[in-house]
């Protein structure tokens, strides 16, 4: 019976992190997996330049990050429905014009607005969602919403490239941005705030009627005490930021150099790599919902520290030239890194700032994590060029460089703590 209880969220319940889900799902299929097929696809039909085009994805990194800012106090007043919506329609009209840039300029623009949106609508405005609708649950639940990411990554390349052999380059990534808009009005008329306003409870569980009115009281019109200026004084949103951030930085720097690494420094042919990054994926969407499982059974501070004793292993694995079994178990490690960091974000900032003073709280944290990710690919260059050819590899380097970013991270996740309660809820959350 309890283990029924512990999964029991409703069908709205489920509805919210199904939706979820394929907001993170959308977002690494069109922002990040599919610029892979999209970048060369556009160097062949207009003979741009390819570093060019990478550089811009750069450029609209850091324009991401003023989004980021900007959206952050839009969520406190609007709402993350409101937010999630507008930011849908932005990024699906950003790919659609995407689709059928004629310049290099309109290029930039585009993909500046598409991929700075697609974080918004999901790691910055599913945070609020979860939190509020499953703050004890939070753990399990964002291990399912992030198990979407390596499903997209497993996946998505193959409908883009159907889309394109069917449709033509240019409309197969114009019906890309409408599959987001479409997302977009769907979440409108079936996505709410708060459990409350879905006739529901936090966690969907049973409560008294005196509960019940006492958690809606505290619901309706409030007004957290954490200021802009009072988040940025405090310690631990810089830690929980910071940790997982550098987190984030040595996730995204591992995948975007996993390819390359077996190629050139492993000596696999491209379609060989292709599986292996397949197996990775297909491997990450059963770890994210380990990692979200763990979260709930030993709390997020331990899961984190887990989690990244578990990355540097996996970067360790990859590191042992000419051994073929230590290949593999790194790639099947590597897969498990996918879903965790974004699980672990949220569930922190949730466990430290309650349901009530999460989108205060996480509207500072959100964009300075956004900062460090950001600071991924200039992080992986700098090693690559500066700490190359160890073990005879190339890109040795890097990965040496992502062990660095892991004890980072250790560092700042061990100064949280974990225990004291910062924010102002009724529902206290017990682990």
């Amino acid at each position: 019976m309890k283990k029924k209880e512990k999964h029991s969220f409703g069908i709205k319940g489920w509805w919210t992190i199904i939706f979820c889900g394929l907001l993170y799902y959308m977002m690494t299929g069109t922002s990040a997996d599919g610029l892979n097929v999209m970048v060369p696809g556009f160097c062949e039909l207009k003979g741009w330049d390819y570093s060019t085009l990478l550089s811009f994805s750069t450029i609209a990194g850091l324009v991401g990050m003023i989004i980021a800012f900007l959206t952050a106090r839009l969520i406190t007043k609007k709402g993350a429905k409101f937010v999630i919506v507008l930011s849908c329609i932005i990024a699906g009209a950003a790919f659609i014009l995407y689709g059928y840039s004629s310049s290099m300029a309109m290029y930039l623009v585009t993909i500046c607005f598409a991929c700075g949106f697609a974080y918004v609508y999901s790691f910055q405005a599913t945070g609020p969602v979860i939190a509020k609708w499953f703050p004890r649950k939070r753990g399990i639940v964002m291990g399912y919403v992030t198990a979407f990411m390596p499903l997209a990554s497993a996946t998505f390349l193959y409908l883009l490239n159907w889309l394109i052999a069917t449709f033509g380059f240019q409309n197969g990534i114009a019906i890309t941005g409408i599959m987001t808009i479409v997302l977009g009005i769907i979440g409108m008329f079936s996505i709410k705030n708060t459990p409350e306003e879905a006739g529901m409870l936090p966690d969907n569980m049973p409560m008294t009627e005196e509960a019940k009115k006492a958690l809606k009281e505290e619901s309706e019109n409030y007004v957290s005490p954490w200021t802009a200026k009072k988040l940025l004084k405090n310690k631990v949103v810089w830690c929980i930021a910071c940790a997982y951030g550098f987190m984030m930085l040595a996730n995204t720097g591992v995948i975007s150099q996993l390819v390359p690494r077996i190629t050139v420094d492993k000596g696999y042919t491209a379609g060989m790599a292709t599986v292996m990054f397949s197996v990775a994926s297909l491997c990450g969407i059963v770890l994210s919902i380990a990692w979200g499982w763990l979260d709930t059974k030993i709390g997020t501070k331990k899961a984190s520290f887990v989690m990244l004793i578990w990355f540097i292993i996996s970067v360790v694995m990859n590191l042992i030239p000419n051994n073929t079994i230590t290949l593999w178990i790194s790639i099947v490690m590597i897969g498990g890194d996918l879903g965790g960091t974004a699980n672990f974000l949220v569930s922190m900032t949730t466990r430290i700032f309650g349901r009530r003073d999460f989108d205060a709280a996480y509207g500072i944290i959100y964009p300075i994590f956004s900062v460090i990710r950001t600071m991924a690919f200039a992080f992986v260059g700098f090693f690559t060029k500066y700490v190359n050819d160890i073990f005879g590899q190339k890109y040795a380097g890097a990965y040496i460089g992502l062990i660095i970013a892991c004890v980072i991270s250790m560092i700042f996740v061990s100064q949280i703590d974990y225990d004291k309660f910062l924010g102002h809820d009724i529902l206290r959350e017990t682990e």
